[in-house]
């Protein structure tokens, strides 16, 4: 253990301190979770739509809108630091139908949420931006510039007296004799077009290959550098810039924005696609060759694959993940095959499926200059038998996963690549995204307590854990300065009702910062019996799914919520589909942080539940059907409050809350990102009929027959249900499909077709207004 302790750290800075800061080549359709997302349904997930036959990502902007959308890569969230000088590199393709498009493109943003952007001049010291623009109006081309918001956005050069065209300011108004002074004032509060030439004047239904480069500016003077290339080839610089007048303004974000600008509406819906995406510090990758738009274009050198030697049980699957070299070829899209497929079934994405025992090369192959690489893949012949029925005490051993998965290769930091590596004590070199995956056998039902053994020195770490494909518990990991310092954490939340019996136990790492925490054992523990009969009383402790607040029309998802009479407000989302019966009474914990207040703040129960804490704004926030409880108070920093709820309804499987001040002065509380002070619902209920999701024994609806090859039917044995879903182990919806009412009326039986998924365990999950039942089916 202490070896490869070492081997991490040793390794962890040289990674930190590579050039290559994010690669993005979009082949996941789950690749938002990386970005903070505006209008995010505007955003689609083409699997086979990039320049090289993969993944890539479409924008719609829709007719009569101005915001096609806004994907904002946040390097100190994401990196842990914000550069002073950065490059960034894209694709992009901007279909026919973007003729009537003028606004704005990709670009780099130092605004802080504060200005620098939409008609906010930061003026060098609130914030600043260098976004692209976009000119595609009743042109045969899109014609490509940067929209800059600098700090003489709004004021009259000494160079141009009286000009609000700043492009005509030889080629910037930044020759100043005191750059710390305050210019005359202008009526021009939008940022300034800096043209990218010739070379930027982009034809429709073509890809092209853009790097861009920006150096901030020292404070006081004007040696800001800014250029671009297209296809390898230089467009355009400008070296005389002046973005900030303090060395607080750092580089924020790289933001993909897309918004039709001006007063006017765009015209016609239009779309454009943009494919990998990477960002890299000084003396990093160069080229910006590639696309099909000529210049120097970049060859394929070589292929590895993340793992070169994979065991499996049958059933089981394993993303495999190509590396192209160099990183900025031209080409990089590959194919993927297995010489065995009776043992071992590979995708187009390098999903493989353990079919049967033996043995089976998968090998991976290059488009451009039909470079291989292969990873031998060994099937066991059969699952390996369900552990024996435990005690009061479940003890899992984090080494002892059955299966392991991720989305970032550390193999080039001494990682096993993909997923989390066992070592002697439990598991290490993990990544935000990983997880592992475990099967108990519960000998007694009940409701169990979670504690983990767990060590880490990162800041943003956090812990999630999932019973049968539904989360139980998320759970923020305090940073204790070591990786094998292993402590117990004791979960916010525990599970209710746990039914005996076998069950997959699924572990991730759920935090931000790319390196996550080691982990030695989960310990189970039960706390008390099962549902018995109707009536009696328990209790439960939920921490929140969701948290956010929002500032006027501004979404805020930090480690903090802010309440403030008619300006702010918090909103909150629970899981309490492990209640099971009415709930009587509850109490929810808040801890004040950073801003202290004062005044009357109020509890109310929102009437949807259908947003998450990336997505909430003024269009589909809940409103409050009712006050559950109040609190007047002076709140101090550090100290915990408590409100006690009245009249919850909990007909769903979610509860939303509305934190809003009736009065008094605006007051911070810890939100679930703050690791000190995790916000706390206690839930007091009374035992009743409502169905358990982790309960399998008390089924109503039956699936036949099961295991299935490509079809099966349910019967649902006159239950009032309206929705099914089917859902893999990873929790991922399959299907999502209404049950109309005469299927209802008549009783019918339904029929599915999985014909296209892997083969595997997956569940039926099946809804009503106010009950639901999942059953458990395999594929074979």
């Amino acid at each position: 253990m202490k070896k490869l302790i070492i081997l991490k750290l040793l390794f962890l800075p040289l990674f930190l301190n590579a050039q290559l800061y994010w690669e993005d080549n979009f082949s996941s359709s789950n690749w938002k979770k990386n970005y903070d997302m505006n209008a995010p349904k505007n955003f689609a997930h083409i699997s086979n739509g990039g320049p090289g036959g993969n993944g890539c990502v479409e924008i719609t902007i829709k007719k009569g809108t101005h915001l096609g959308g806004a994907a904002r890569y946040m390097l100190k969230e994401k990196l842990g630091f914000e550069p002073e000088e950065l490059y960034a590199e894209y694709k992009v393709r901007y279909d026919g139908d973007m003729k009537e498009y003028g606004g704005k493109g990709p670009g780099f943003s130092g605004t802080y949420d504060r200005s620098g952007w939409g008609n906010r001049p930061g003026y060098g010291r609130a914030g600043w931006s260098a976004r692209g623009g976009v000119n595609c109006d009743n042109q045969p081309y899109a014609k490509n510039s940067w929209y800059v918001y600098h700090t003489y956005t709004n004021y009259d050069a000494p160079n141009c007296p009286g000009s609000t065209d700043y492009r005509k300011c030889n080629p910037f108004p930044h020759t100043v004799s005191n750059p710390g002074s305050q210019p005359h004032a202008s009526k021009k509060t939008w940022g300034s077009g800096l043209n990218w030439g010739n070379k930027g004047n982009m034809q429709f239904n073509r890809w092209y290959s853009v790097k861009q480069y920006i150096k901030l500016n020292t404070p006081g003077k004007n040696n800001g550098i800014l250029k671009v290339w297209i296809d390898g080839q230089l467009a355009n610089q400008y070296t005389n810039m002046n973005f900030r007048r303090t060395s607080d303004l750092k580089i924020y974000a790289y933001w993909f924005n897309y918004y039709n600008g001006g007063s006017n509406t765009i015209r016609e819906t239009g779309h454009v696609r943009i494919d990998d995406f990477k960002l890299y510090g000084p003396n990093g990758q160069g080229g910006g060759g590639g696309g099909n738009g000529g210049g120097n274009t970049v060859s394929v050198t070589g292929v590895s694959i993340s793992d070169s030697n994979v065991i499996l049980n049958v059933n089981q699957t394993r993303d495999l993940n190509a590396t192209v070299t160099p990183s900025n070829a031209a080409d990089k899209s590959v194919t993927w095959s297995s010489n065995n497929t009776s043992v071992a079934r590979v995708n187009s994405s390098g999903l493989v499926t353990a079919v049967s025992q033996g043995s089976a090369t998968i090998t991976v192959t290059t488009k451009d200059g039909n470079k291989k690489a292969t990873s031998r893949i060994t099937v066991r012949g059969t699952t390996p038998p369900p552990p024996p029925p435990s005690g009061s005490d479940i003890v899992i051993e984090a080494e002892d996963f059955i299966n392991t998965g991720g989305t970032f290769n550390d193999a080039s930091a001494g990682g096993p690549g993909l997923g989390m590596n066992a070592n002697g004590i439990g598991v290490n070199y993990v990544n935000n995204g990983d997880w592992s995956e475990y099967t108990i056998n519960v000998g007694t039902s009940g409701n169990y307590s979670i504690t983990y053994q767990i060590s880490t020195p990162s800041d943003n770490a956090q812990v999630q854990l999932l019973i049968d494909g539904k989360i139980v518990a998320t759970d923020n990991v305090r940073n204790n300065g070591n990786w094998d310092n292993y402590t117990a954490l004791v979960s916010s939340s525990t599970i209710a009702n746990l039914s005996s019996g076998r069950h997959t136990v699924r572990v991730v790492a759920s935090g931000s910062n790319p390196w996550q925490w080691n982990l030695d054992k989960i310990i189970l523990k039960r706390i008390s019996g099962n549902n018995g009969g109707s009536g009696q009383s328990a209790t439960a402790t939920l921490s929140p799914i969701h948290d956010v607040y929002l500032e006027n029309s501004n979404r805020k998802n930090i480690n903090l919520i802010r309440i403030e009479k008619g300006k702010r407000e918090g909103y909150f989302l629970f899981d309490t589909s492990s209640i099971n019966g009415k709930i009587t009474s509850a109490q929810l914990e808040l801890t004040c942080t950073s801003d202290a207040g004062n005044g009357s703040i109020e509890i109310k129960q929102g009437n949807s539940v259908n947003w998450t804490e990336t997505n909430l704004s003024n269009s589909n926030k809940p409103s409050g059907n009712s006050t559950l409880g109040s609190l007047n108070e002076s709140y101090k920093l550090n100290t915990t409050y408590k409100w006690d709820l009245k009249n919850i309804n909990n007909k769903g499987n979610k509860l939303c809350l509305i934190v809003t001040q009736k009065n008094g002065n605006d007051v911070a509380f810890a939100s679930k990102e703050n690791a000190n002070s995790i916000p706390k619902l206690k839930i007091t209920y009374t035992k009743g009929t409502r169905d358990n999701d982790l309960n399998f024994d008390n089924r109503k609806s039956f699936v036949y027959p099961n295991p299935f090859s490509d079809t099966f039917t349910i019967n649902l044995s006159g239950q009032d249900y309206n929705t099914i879903r089917v859902v893999d182990i990873h929790g991922k919806i399959i299907r999502d499909n209404a049950i109309s009412p005469d299927a209802k009326i008549q009783n019918e039986s339904l029929f599915i077709n999985l014909q296209n998924v892997p083969t595997g365990m997956y569940f039926i999950e099946l809804l009503g207004s106010s009950e639901k039942e999942i059953l458990k089916i395999f594929k074979k």
